[in-house]
């Protein structure tokens, strides 16, 4: 291992769940750390360059994303010819690590078994972030693209996703597409039970002898099996939405009709609101997507009330956004899939007093922490800080998107108490 890290750092090659073009790729880097005249970055010092590689990649695309960020440096001509000379080893087919050092019971080959057919994926973009900061830079940090593409694609469900370096996006693809299930279903599931609900009492009225009902029964029933599809008027509000993959995913199941994303990080939205006009759900009037004027134009008065998605913190706009759904026709629901730090107090008020939105989906990756703290807020009685009826815990669901670890994502379902029922009338 090179030297100027004193913390440990061990190869990737015994680990499992690292793909082998992965373990090609830091093999790599390992040979260009040793002939570097720029030495990687140490943390305690803050001296140094080559601080942190990050790879993300899809198998369904075979697309491969590098970013490579460094420090500030006296010499730019320097780090000039070694970012090109970097590129010049990254470029083209990453040979695979000549062994595997899986723990026991598995064997350690060259490549995995479910690999060996699988096609190359190599790398096809990549970027470098200079950085002076100790810690960790936020999402909207700048990037430099210095080789092919400016996003990775990737195909999830019915869709396709392009991220952008700075845009957060599951690693696990298959196992996001049961997650995604789960939480669809959790909606789904509540308009086939309003409808069922609705079917009955209709049927109590054509039993009733006054005519007027019977005739009003039969063409709400023509209406009805001529509406096979779920309500176009159904909004969702997708909260912590990133790049839009769960609000987007539940429009092209035909689950929803409008969406409503928030997100803090703006390279997130603008992914979300192009993989939105990339999959035929919003339409692109304008060509100039890096700017933030023209982008805003894209979600103009025509599509406002179909896909909108909005950069900024969720604590300073869902209560505003949430004030306009009580003039929405038809159901709300909300999605919130917030980092490990849970939900602001705010975001949970503002779920709270927007009384029209009668169930709730919540994803967490911090389930035994933030998600218990953020229930207890969720479905406490009504205070002046949490007004409006509060929710109640219907169902958990989790979800194992991290093999070969102790982490999971647990999804929690919440339903609106009722009046009466928080009053115990019924």
């Amino acid at each position: 291992m090179v030297s100027g890290w004193d913390g440990p750092v061990a190869s990737p090659f015994c680990c499992p769940h690292v793909p082998s073009e992965f373990c090609g790729i830091a093999g790599v880097l390992d040979d260009f750390l040793s002939s570097s005249p720029l030495k990687p970055y140490h943390q305690k010092s803050h001296k140094g360059c080559w601080r942190v590689l990050t790879m993300r990649s899809s198998v369904r695309t075979k697309q491969c994303m590098v970013i490579v960020q460094h420090a500030p440096v006296d010499d730019a001509d320097i780090l000039s010819a070694e970012k090109d000379r970097l590129i010049k080893m990254l470029v083209g087919e990453v040979p695979n690590p000549s062994a595997r050092d899986f723990p026991d019971p598995m064997v350690s080959t060259g490549v995995r078994e479910e690999e060996k057919d699988r096609p190359r994926v190599a790398v096809t973009s990549i970027f470098f972030q200079e950085y002076a900061g100790v810690s960790i830079p936020p999402p909207d940090h700048p990037v430099q693209h210095s080789y092919g593409k400016e996003f990775l694609e990737e195909r999830l469900g019915k869709c396709t996703f392009q991220i952008s370096p700075g845009a957060f996006f599951q690693v696990n693809t298959e196992g996001a597409e049961r997650l995604y299930k789960v939480v669809t279903d959790a909606i789904a599931d509540d308009i086939n039970k309003k409808r069922e609900s609705n079917g009955r009492n209709n049927d109590e009225e054509k039993n009733s002898p006054d005519d007027s009902n019977k005739e009003k029964t039969a063409e709400e029933g023509e209406k009805k099996q001529n509406n096979d599809n779920f309500d176009s008027s159904t909004l969702l509000f997708d909260v912590c939405c990133g790049t839009g993959t769960i609000g987007l995913t539940a429009m092209s199941e035909g689950i929803v009709g409008k969406v409503v994303g928030v997100d803090i990080s703006r390279p997130a939205i603008l992914d979300a609101r192009r993989n939105a006009v990339r999959n035929g759900m919003m339409k692109d009037v304008t060509k100039d997507e890096d700017s933030k004027n023209e982008m805003d134009k894209s979600i103009g008065a025509d599509h406002e009330e179909i896909v909108r998605f909005i950069d900024s913190r969720a604590e300073l706009v869902l209560s505003s956004e949430t004030y306009k759904a009580r003039f929405n026709s038809g159901p709300t629901y909300a999605i919130v899939d917030p980092a490990r730090e849970g939900l602001h107090h705010n975001v949970i008020k503002a779920l709270r007093s927007a009384e029209k939105i009668e169930r709730l989906v919540y994803v967490s990756c911090n389930p035994t922490k933030t998600l218990t703290r953020d229930a207890t807020m969720l479905c406490a009685p009504s205070t002046k800080k949490y007004p409006g009826l509060p929710f109640k815990p219907v169902s958990a669901q989790p979800v194992d998107m991290f093999p070969m670890t102790s982490h999971c994502e647990m999804v929690m379902i919440f339903d609106r108490m009722s009046k009466k029922e928080y009053e115990g009338k019924e």
